[in-house]
């Protein structure tokens, strides 16, 4: 019982670290694309970002093409949410997606997320 309790905390741990840096990634690259006055609060993009994390993870349980369904309604949950364009959403995806993998490698978060 410890074993799985334990298994379970470091799975919500991972969660919870992965949902804040998803979420400061995603609020810069909106910082960055957007103009000031379509520009969300850091809690605003949070709950996109969990919103986002739960669609998605139900989603890519659809066997081959997953992937793909989850990519278009995360960019169509960024469109909606930030009430902007397809283009305008797009880029804040492929954004926020360099700008994770430069802070993910920087920081070693692969490596260390490994191990929780």
């Amino acid at each position: 019982m410890l074993v799985l309790g334990s298994a379970l905390g470091s799975l919500a741990l991972r969660f919870i670290i992965g949902l804040i840096i998803n979420a400061v990634v995603l609020w810069i690259s909106q910082i960055v694309v957007l103009p000031k006055e379509k520009e969300k609060g850091f809690l605003s993009v949070l709950v996109l970002a969990l919103i986002g994390a739960i669609l998605t993870s139900f989603l890519l349980l659809i066997p081959i093409i997953g992937w793909l369904i989850g990519l278009i309604v995360w960019i169509w949950l960024i469109k909606s949410w930030f009430d902007t364009g397809w283009l305008q959403a797009i880029a804040i995806a492929i954004l926020a997606f360099i700008i994770g993998v430069i802070v993910g490698a920087l920081l070693g978060l692969g490596f260390l997320l490994s191990w929780i």
